[in-house]
């Protein structure tokens, strides 16, 4: 990009003395020098990336060019910026110490592993978890689901068809939840998670209404 700037940067006072027959010539190129500033400060200090939504879905969560390691523990959010080394590097440790953590590895290409510990905390409530297990067809294939309250993208899970929600049984059900209209027709369950713990739920369909 330097040496494309400065091409057409040479090629513009090539022409000087400039008259004002140049003039549709030099905008030309200025404008495209101003094209490669732009992606320079933006590769610099702007944040470049991927959000995807699917439709009936909300999501907080964007793909970036760069490693991150993202951090969160349902109030607060924090990001570490994590140099990308070759698979036969080594790769220097990280320390986080608001965390307590330590990296120690960096794996290309690796699957997600998600899982959620119970808390020790009084309001374990507030921000319920709950893994759903879909199993079924000729081959009885498997798939597993996590809801969590504590963040958009895991609180409204698509799952074929199928929409999951999950909710405190504190929080006013929105009955967007459920009777959205781009949702209508299809298999909607919405998970409602009293303070004791226990569950229950609401599941609709373009037939019919269960609660239980």
């Amino acid at each position: 990009m330097f040496f494309l700037g400065a091409t057409i940067f040479s090629v513009a006072m090539s022409r000087w003395p400039w008259k004002w027959r140049h003039g549709p010539f030099l905008v030309a190129h200025l404008g495209i020098l101003m094209v490669l500033v732009g992606s320079w400060v933006t590769d610099r200090f702007g944040l470049d990336g991927n959000l995807r939504i699917e439709e009936g879905q909300t999501s907080n969560q964007v793909e970036l060019s760069q490693p991150e390691l993202v951090l969160s523990d349902g109030k607060s959010l924090s990001s570490v910026p994590v140099k990308w080394t070759p698979p036969h590097a080594r790769f220097s440790p990280i320390d986080i110490e608001d965390y307590g953590l330590r990296v120690t590895e960096f794996i290309t290409y690796a699957d997600p592993s998600l899982s959620f510990i119970p808390s020790d905390q009084a309001s374990i409530t507030d921000l319920p978890a709950m893994k759903v297990r879909l199993t079924g067809g000729p081959m009885r294939v498997s798939q597993e689901y996590w809801l969590w309250a504590g963040d958009p993208g895991f609180a409204n899970v698509s799952a074929g068809p199928a929409f999951f929600f999950i909710r405190p049984d504190a929080q006013t059900a929105n009955a967007l939840d459920l009777n959205r209209e781009e949702l209508r027709g299809r298999p909607r369950i919405l998970f409602r998670v009293r303070p004791n713990g226990d569950i229950f739920y609401e599941s609709r369909s373009a037939e019919n209404t269960l609660r239980s």
